[in-house]
């Protein structure tokens, strides 16, 4: 008889006491060797289960019963065998695994070391196929979010350097405009003080405005400016008295085709009226004495606005 036959006629015939023992000593044994090692337990339980259900069925099956005292013998040899394989499967199982896991270290380390140190034109396992994947995945992300910071910084570039040209557009006009009227501050300032020509400058040349706009009336202005300052040289003789009163009225022209508001044009329009009270007491006349005056006559119209 082989030890395989022996051992199975043990359990099917051996004394209950000597088998109970033995069962007892597996599971105390299997429980030390395993204390702090949930999932050799846990292997061994699903081992003993199996080492159960194979002996019930084993016993049923091949040795059956005839009487009550004959099942409740093979219910209890079942018990202990199952007990026995639990405690047995503990105590290989806590030696095997820990050789297992030295072995699977080195293993693994020695896989490494090759996979790293193979020749490039070795083609890659697939299993390293998914990595490679994710890797070109992850550069394609990173190019493209790289490339979406380089485009917003180049448009916040471009609105930076557009910003700081308009600017230099409005402070250049409002530069050159500044000029003219400080070059001829003196011939203009009763018709344009000081006080008001920085009014006009501070209300129609502001940041607020394109800096089309603000070029647009800085020539305006600039004009006025210099159109104010022809009559100086006609209050000096140069020129007669209707010469300055068709000055006056080109003067009253421009003011009312100028883009400044109506309070703005009635203010230069009163100092437009104010030159023609001038220039006519000058030459011995008053603004009533202009009916019956033919030099006098100019086309002029001034006091009102349109």
């Amino acid at each position: 008889m082989n030890p395989f036959h022996r051992l199975v006629d043990v359990l099917d015939h051996g004394n209950f006491v000597p088998l109970t023992l033995a069962a007892g000593v597996f599971l105390y044994v299997g429980q030390l060797s395993t204390s702090g090692s949930p999932d050799v337990r846990r292997y061994g339980g699903h081992v003993a289960l199996c080492g159960f259900v194979a002996y019930l069925t084993y016993r049923f099956g091949f040795v059956g019963f005839s009487t009550e005292v004959e099942l409740v013998d093979a219910v209890f040899r079942t018990v202990i065998v199952a007990a026995i394989v639990l405690g047995g499967s503990w105590i290989l199982l806590s030696i095997a695994l820990p050789v297992y896991r030295v072995v699977d270290r080195y293993a693994r380390r020695i896989m490494q070391t090759t996979r790293f140190s193979r020749p490039t034109w070795i083609s890659r396992p697939l299993a390293d196929e998914p990595y490679e994947s994710r890797s070109h995945e992850e550069e394609g992300l990173r190019a493209h979010r790289e490339t979406h910071r380089r485009s917003d910084a180049e448009q916040q570039t471009l609105h930076e350097e557009k910003r700081i040209s308009e600017q230099r557009r409005r402070e250049d006009a409002r530069f050159r405009t500044k000029l003219v009227y400080d070059r001829h501050a003196a011939e203009i300032k009763a018709a344009m003080p000081r006080k008001l020509f920085d009014e006009y400058f501070g209300t129609f040349l502001g940041d607020d405005l394109p800096p089309e706009e603000v070029e647009r009336r800085a020539t305006l202005l600039r004009e006025l400016v210099l159109d104010f300052s022809k009559p100086d040289d006609a209050r000096e003789g140069s020129f007669n008295l209707p010469d300055q009163l068709a000055t006056l009225a080109e003067r009253q022209q421009a003011i009312l085709n100028s883009a400044f508001d109506s309070q703005t044009k009635e203010a230069l329009l009163a100092n437009v009226q104010f030159e023609l009270e001038r220039t006519l007491t000058s030459h011995g006349h008053t603004s009533s004495d202009r009916t019956g005056d033919a030099s006098v006559n100019a086309p002029v119209n001034l006091g009102t606005t349109p």
